[in-house]
């Protein structure tokens, strides 16, 4: 199961934390989740202390990033695997997890705090435009199946909203996107 991309807000109405903490005890992060207020805003007073503790799989390659912020973002949008106020289930990713994007590095002026739930809103006419492709031209994304792929940033927009969407019902073409 994906958690939400803003799973909790408290009485006020303030952001609660990114999906990227919930995940913490599933990527070696268990000691540091174990330190947040889960019943409070990402930057509160308490959480805000925890940014600098950013893990290394949360820091991208990219410079220019400041301290505590990552490039690595989850595609927010319609039909995305973290788009939704709920958690996604695999068998809610009916286009396949293969097929599916759930991460992409963006480029570094859209870095985040790491722990805020905040997340690469796309626009559909252009979903590439801000991806953080490399030298290459490609960018890198994390699928819903836990592989990680490097992409051509130049592809259709309508190539990337397939591989965005987690249930639209089209074919994806490899040779396109490589």
């Amino acid at each position: 199961m994906f958690p939400p991309r803003d799973e909790a807000r408290d009485e006020q109405g303030n952001s609660g934390l990114s999906w990227r903490v919930h995940i913490l005890p599933f990527v070696e992060g268990k000691k540091l989740y174990e330190q947040f207020h889960l019943d409070e805003p990402w930057d509160s007073p308490h959480n805000r202390t925890l940014i600098e503790k950013i893990p290394k799989a949360y820091q991208g390659q990219q410079y220019g990033v400041p301290r505590g912020h990552t490039t690595f973002l989850a595609p927010a949008g319609e039909d995305t695997v973290f788009g939704g106020r709920k958690a996604t289930t695999f068998r809610d990713i009916t286009d396949g997890t293969s097929n599916t994007v759930a991460l992409v590095e963006v480029k570094p002026e859209l870095a985040v705090p790491w722990t805020a739930p905040q997340d690469y809103l796309f626009d559909p006419a252009a979903p590439g435009r801000g991806l953080g492709a490399g030298p290459d031209g490609r960018f890198l994304a994390g699928l819903a199946d836990g592989s990680v792929n490097l992409f051509r940033a130049d592809v259709a927009p309508q190539l990337l909203l397939r591989l965005f969407r987690k249930s639209d019902g089209q074919v994806v073409d490899w040779n396109e996107l490589r």
